[in-house]
């Protein structure tokens, strides 16, 4: 039986709620955006500057956010998943090797049309769209992924084999 690991305790999960839970998971998906998208709740709540803290005024109350910037329920994203393959054949169409604003840029033509609103929304005033960020942490899970090196130049981006691989395979 599969088990679960919160807050340092382990829990049995039944293997009917694992087998929904695998189901219900995207490729390279996180537990938490599985939640969100599936019970389609806005696990961390918006604050305001006024952000409560602790009685002597120095700590912020836990659960709470400081500077009025809350997360952006990832149910109105595009999930993150979405932007790997798009990150992968514009490097492929570049030989395998390409600078990290082409590929940015390649990947924004290719996923215009499924980019939602709040994709669209700067991050902060006057700073890039949030899909440009989202683009960035795709990149990270797939060096991880071993999908691109992660020896690559500064400011190249380069696909391995195995990425290749999957490049092939959703073709």
């Amino acid at each position: 039986m599969p088990t679960l690991l919160a807050d340092g305790r382990e829990f049995a999960i039944s293997d009917e709620a694992w087998s929904a839970w695998k189901d219900a998971a995207r490729p390279f998906e996180l537990p938490d955006d599985v939640l969100r998208r599936v019970f389609r709740a806005e696990l961390h709540p918006t604050s305001d500057m006024t952000a409560p803290s602790s009685p002597d005024g120095k700590r912020p109350v836990p659960g709470s956010r400081r500077g009025g910037r809350s997360r952006i329920a990832s149910d109105l994203l595009l999930p993150e998943s979405e932007y790997e393959v798009p990150i992968l054949r514009a490097i492929a169409a570049a030989g395998g090797r390409r600078p990290t604003r082409e590929v940015i840029d390649e990947v924004g033509r290719e996923l215009d049309g499924r980019l939602t609103e709040a994709d669209r929304e700067p991050l902060r005033d006057g700073g890039p769209p949030r899909w440009q960020n989202r683009v960035q942490f795709a990149r990270l899970r797939l060096v991880k992924s071993g999908f691109m090196k992660a020896d690559s130049p500064r400011g190249v981006w380069e696909i391995s084999p195995k990425g290749e691989d999957r490049i092939r395979m959703t073709s």
